[in-house]
């Protein structure tokens, strides 16, 4: 998963912060990988991606808790059941 996939409310872009903080701060981060973290949550250079990776007992994809269709970057079609699942958490 990462900060800004999936719906809005699914992980919210602008908690870009709190995932750079954990690694130790967007210095620490720009120093030992050349990724900076602009004012508007996105990072430079363009492709670059952050996030959690985390083993489950069964595929998860972003796209699944997803609305946007037409999404050029879509790799698994929208849950509706796993989206209300987490609707009520």
């Amino acid at each position: 998963m990462n900060p800004g996939s999936g719906d809005v409310d699914t992980w919210p872009i602008e908690q870009q912060t709190e995932l750079f903080a954990l690694l130790g701060g967007t210095d620490e981060v720009r120093k030992h990988s050349g990724v900076e973290l602009t004012d508007s949550f996105l990072m430079i250079p363009n492709k670059s991606m952050s996030g959690i990776l985390f083993p489950t007992e069964t595929d998860f994809r972003s796209c699944q808790v997803c609305h946007r269709a037409a999404c050029p970057s879509r790799s698994a079609p929208f849950d509706k059941k796993l989206w209300e699942m987490m609707q009520h958490d």
